[in-house]
């Protein structure tokens, strides 16, 4: 909460992919993102931009792809 009450212009939201790791579907890791953007929004009255998830390697990096292409649409 620090940075959204200093109210910026924008914030960037960079984030991992811990939840995927833990059997969570990508498209709740997605909406849960989006909410999380617009929480901060709001209190923050900030531009809120979504970096796209860290590419990983192997069978978990097909999720990686499926939650930024769900919050890109």
């Amino acid at each position: 909460k620090p940075t959204t009450e200093q109210k910026p212009e924008n914030i960037i939201l960079h984030c991992g992919t811990n939840s995927l790791h833990k059997k969570v579907v990508p498209e709740t890791v997605a909406k849960d993102l989006i909410e999380l953007a617009n929480t901060i929004k709001e209190d923050s009255g900030s531009n809120v931009i979504i970096s796209g998830l860290v590419p990983r390697r192997g069978p978990l990096n097909e999720k990686v792809k499926k939650v930024d292409n769900f919050y890109r649409s």
